[in-house]
């Protein structure tokens, strides 16, 4: 059976696992980084009051992480009138997961910040065509900026900040759920079994930023072959000296198993 490790939390095992176990995959996870809510909720707590009087006509979803720091935030507590935009399926099913609500837009074919800005349309000319951003602290400006190049009113509004895993952390601030079973690692512990993993799944460029800070103390870290989800996870690769084997289109298993069909005909 080959080896994926996949640079996540046990909390964020979901459909790719779960499709990759059904292709005779053996998913193992390497959590790098947790996601909790900001030390200042007062942004989220206004931008809610808002949601709740019709401020907005969209809220668009960039993230799983995104979803849950809504929620954590009572956001889907009263029924608001609204579109919900999601940047791709893994959202969108988070999303649909929390609330029993359908998501009204999903970027199908680059699910990432640049996908859902080209697939976006254009603000109608009448209308309020307000959205409401919530993203990470550190997310970059893309959607934002495609956004109100289209005609759209933005507010971003930092829904959660990206941290080094750590065990310690507040279950008060921290969104994903308790740990489930599994394969887990940490970097001493893959750093040594190198050789018997088929590939290292990059997740985030934020993944692939502390993945080669990893690399540093434990060089052999770089010998399996390395995947990336998406361009901006690789192009944050290259610029942290990662070698790129491949770069994945989507987040899905069938991304996953077509590298391995090229890299391992026999499989």
């Amino acid at each position: 059976m080959h080896r994926i490790v996949l640079t996540r939390q046990p909390g964020q095992a979901g459909l790719l696992e779960k499709e990759l176990a059904e292709l005779n995959v053996d998913v193992e996870l390497l959590p790098l980084l947790d996601f909790v809510l900001p030390a200042d909720t007062g942004g989220l707590q206004q931008a809610r009051t808002e949601l709740a009087e019709g401020v907005y006509d969209w809220v668009v979803l960039t993230s799983p992480n995104a979803v849950r720091a809504l929620a954590k935030m009572d956001f889907f507590d009263f029924e608001a009138d609204v579109r919900w935009g999601m940047v791709g399926g893994g959202t969108a099913a988070i999303f649909e997961q929390v609330t029993d609500l359908r998501a009204d837009f999903v970027a199908e074919h680059n699910q990432s910040g640049e996908g859902l800005v080209a697939e976006f349309d254009s603000a109608e000319p009448t209308g309020r065509n307000a959205v409401l951003l919530p993203v990470s602290e550190i997310a970059a400006d893309t959607v934002q900026t495609g956004l109100q190049a289209k005609g759209y009113t933005v507010n971003r509004v930092t829904a959660y900040q990206t941290v080094p895993a750590d065990s310690r952390l507040s279950q008060d601030r921290r969104l994903l759920p308790a740990a489930r079973g599994g394969t887990v690692h940490d970097a001493e512990s893959l750093a040594g079994e190198v050789g018997a993993v088929t590939a290292v799944v990059l997740t985030s460029p934020s993944n692939a930023r502390a993945y080669a800070g990893l690399a540093e103390d434990f060089p052999s870290l770089v010998l399996p072959p390395l995947l990336a989800i998406g361009q901006p996870t690789a192009q944050a690769m290259t610029a942290t000296g990662l070698p790129i084997t491949a770069v994945l289109p989507k987040p899905d298993a069938r991304s996953v198993y077509r590298w391995l069909l090229e890299y391992l005909p026999s499989y």
